[in-house]
């Protein structure tokens, strides 16, 4: 976890300093301009590299609330609604099969829509908290964050592309880690799919997972 890094002002400096551009003293509307460039992206910045990858720091769990569907709205028996923090669902686990096998489910903006009774949500969750952020998560929210502000600050197309490109670069450490950390987890093919950059099979595979 972060130990040297506790606000997000400081994670905007860590970006800005990549860039060669001052520190700021806090993220607000007004100010200088990269105290309002890096106020204006920073929230969407975070929540957009929070929800492209199961960064285990920010992964957790809620107890399913099924209400009952009726049949004119979906061919799913039960949806649930899910709080505004969840940035993208992992997996649903219905606990009344002996295997606990992640269950099909569809989702529509908050509402997600299954068959099972009983079960909780696997999910990722928007950690405004820096504290528990894994330092790979840190990093490469503020390479997307540098990358972002380089043309505005600076005018350098070039300095943008390499900031992506670091910012790439810390997202493949991070599938390198993660697969090393889930060797043993049947959804271990899709992390070494993107590693290879065979995305489509990543992306469309449903198989379910064993606890």
């Amino acid at each position: 976890m972060s130990t040297n890094v506790a606000t997000e002002v400081e994670i905007a400096n860590l970006a800005l300093q990549r860039i060669g551009v001052a520190p700021i003293t806090a993220l607000a509307s007004t100010g200088t301009k990269a105290t309002i460039a890096a106020n204006r992206i920073f929230a969407d910045t975070r929540d957009e590299v929070q929800r492209m990858f199961p960064w285990n720091c920010i992964i957790n769990r809620i107890a399913l609330s099924p209400t009952t569907v009726g049949s004119t709205f979906s061919s799913f028996t039960y949806v649930h609604t899910l709080a505004s923090d969840c940035l993208r669902v992992l997996e649903v686990i219905d606990t009344t099969d002996s295997g606990a096998e992640n269950i099909p489910y569809t989702l529509e903006y908050l509402h997600l829509y299954f068959d099972t009774a009983a079960g909780y949500i696997r999910y990722l969750k928007q950690t405004t908290n820096i504290t528990p952020w894994d330092p790979l998560m840190l990093t490469a929210i503020e390479t997307r964050l540098a990358s972002k502000l380089a043309i505005w600050l600076t005018g350098k197309p070039a300095m943008a592309q390499q900031m992506h490109q670091e910012f790439l670069q810390t997202i493949s450490v991070a599938i390198q880690v993660r697969a090393m950390e889930s060797k043993y987890d049947k959804e271990n093919r899709k992390l070494l799919a993107m590693l290879s950059a065979d995305f489509i099979p990543a992306l469309i595979s449903q198989k379910g997972v064993s606890e």
